[in-house]
Formats: structure tokens, C-alpha cells, sequence
């Protein structure tokens, strides 16, 4: 049986930021952002997450940043064929050093709601002025979509990532011009030179290629 592939976007987006990844002949799902609980660790809520996996078939998880993260959560509790995390880290040892600064001041908390998804601030942030351009209209879509407060629930589990183990059968795309996610304290990843954070969105085509490279050298056929 052909595994089905699960994806899971990254903060303030949803399926459509995979959209110029080609995953060859395998069936996708994408894992579509839930209401988060009160206080609720980013494990916890990865494992809710979860019940949109068939454990029926096969799986395959590609995650991206924030989905990267829960991926990780994911492949510790479910037994998958391949994990693909992408523009994310593995562990918390990985993790940047501003995480420690926000997680004493955590300012975000103080960022109005309204201004949080109509502002332009973290499309200027996370993509180059011509990729802004370019991709700029469909990112504010997404991100306008999102509940505030699942914005902010997701910023606060981020800091807090917790995980110290990587089973088996993760492999993780990384662009060496990440400034979410700087590459030094990252290892054993595929290095896509000049890759930045948003590199599915503006390098897709690429990561395709490397995604279905992995996939065809990993996961079992039909």
C-alpha cells in the first residue's frame, strides 16, 4: 500500500504554501491548524493534531518550521515510513539564541491582535523584496485566516519546543540563509545554499526535487 503524504504548513499559513512542491505520485493531506487548549504544550497539541493521520496506511510526514516542530512530536508517537521537516528544527538543542530572550519577554504576548494579521510587518520580515513581490498577496491571505490567538498560542509553544529525540527515519531540508532558523546549531541536514525561511514558497521546485529524491530512495513502493 502507498503511503499517503501529511502535510503540515508553517505559522500563519496552510496547505497552499506547498504549492509549487511536487510530490510525484503520492496521495496528500494536509493537516489543517486546530484550536489549540488553554496552555497547551506544542507536544500535546501535535498528538491532537495527529488524529487526521490514517493509521491505517502508511505515512509520511513533511512539515514545515512551526509543522516541523510538530512533525517531530508526530514521529515520536506514530510510527511513520519518513518524516520531512524543512526550514524547522529537530530538537531544542537547535533552537536560535533569540528563543531564550523571548521566552524571558516574551513581547509578542503584546502585539494587538488586529495588527498581528494585517500588517505587513512579517511578510517584510520572512521574504526578500522581490520574492515580497512575487508571493507577498498569497501569504497575507493565509495569514489573515488565522485566529489571532492561535497566533500567538503557536508563538509561545514554539519557545517552549521541548524535544530532545530524532527517530530514524527524519530527514531535514535546511536553507543556509535561514535568519528564522540560522543554520550553525543545526545537524545532519541537506543544505540548500542560499535557501531562506520561505524557501517552499520561493524555492518549491527545488525541494521538490530533493523531497522525491529522498522518498524514492526511503519509502517502500506500492
Amino acid at each position: 500500500m502507498k503511503p499517503v503524504i501529511y502535510l503540515i504548513s508553517g505559522l500563519g499559513a496552510d496547505e497552499r504554501a506547498f504549492g509549487k512542491i511536487r510530490f510525484g505520485e503520492y496521495e496528500t493531506v494536509p493537516l489543517r491548524w486546530i484550536k489549540p487548549l488553554k496552555k497547551e504544550s506544542l507536544a500535546d497539541y501535535a498528538l491532537r493534531l495527529s488524529a487526521g493521520i490514517d493509521r491505517g496506511r502508511p505515512a509520511i510526514i513533511v512539515g514545515v518550521s512551526l509543522g516541523g516542530m510538530m512533525a517531530m512530536e508526530i514521529c515520536k508517537e506514530i510510527q511513520t515510513v519518513h518524516t520531512i521537516i524543512i526550514s524547522s528544527i529537530k530538537t531544542k538543542e537547535e533552537e536560535p539564541a533569540y528563543f531564550r530572550w523571548f521566552r524571558w519577554f516574551p513581547v509578542y504576548k503584546l502585539i494587538p491582535n488586529y495588527f498581528l494579521v494585517h500588517t505587513d510587518m512579517i511578510l517584510r520580515f520572512l521574504f526578500p523584496g522581490a520574492a515580497i513581490r512575487k508571493w507577498g498577496t498569497l501569504f497575507m491571505e493565509m495569514l489573515r485566516a488565522n485566529d489571532p490567538v492561535f497566533l500567538k498560542w503557536a508563538m509561545g509553544a514554539a519557545l517552549h519546543f521541548s524535544n530532545r529525540e530524532i527517530p530514524p527515519q527524519v530527514t531535514h531540508i535546511h536553507g543556509t540563509s535561514d535568519h528564522v532558523f540560522p543554520h550553525q546549531p543545526i545537524k545532519n541536514y541537506i543544505p540548500v545554499k542560499h535557501g531562506s525561511h520561505v524557501m517552499v514558497f520561493t524555492r518549491g521546485t527545488e525541494i521538490g526535487e530533493i523531497i522525491r529524491g529522498v522518498l524514492n530512495e526511503k519509502a517502500p513502493a506500492a
